[in-house]
């Protein structure tokens, strides 16, 4: 599969995660009481509608790549506890603003965290030039 493709494969799949996490976490707030228990249940049901997305079409990373790539997994792992717990804490500390827009900034932060994760992952693995 070639870099560009790659590239693109994770920015649809990640739109397609976080818009159905926006979406499902609008509809489980008013439905349910708990706005944590709402926000790991809206993450969990858009990660399976990505996937879903994914078996359908064929576009997009299967799961199996986040083994296969050394450091990947951990790195995703880690990217879902910051973005819970981004929300968790700018829920706590400002819960007059709205909880899609503590949403929306754990995802901008948890993305970002991300980004610079998969950098360092690719810096790592390929041979330096310099030598």
């Amino acid at each position: 599969m070639s870099e560009r493709r790659e590239r693109t494969d994770w920015l649809v799949m990640a739109g397609i995660t976080v818009l159905a996490d926006l979406l499902l976490f609008m509809v489980l707030d008013t439905r349910m009481q708990g706005l944590v228990v709402s926000r790991l249940m809206s993450l969990i049901l858009a990660y399976g509608i990505a996937q879903a997305i994914r078996l359908l079409t064929g576009f997009g990373k299967p799961p199996r790549a986040f083994v296969e790539r050394p450091g990947l997994w951990p790195l995703v792992v880690i990217t879902v506890i910051v973005n819970t717990g981004l929300f968790v804490v700018l829920s706590e500390r400002a819960p007059i603003v709205q909880p899609v827009v503590h949403l929306a900034l754990s995802w901008l932060g948890s993305l970002a965290f991300l980004a610079f994760g998969l950098k360092r992952i690719r810096r790592f693995q390929r041979p330096d030039e310099q030598d």
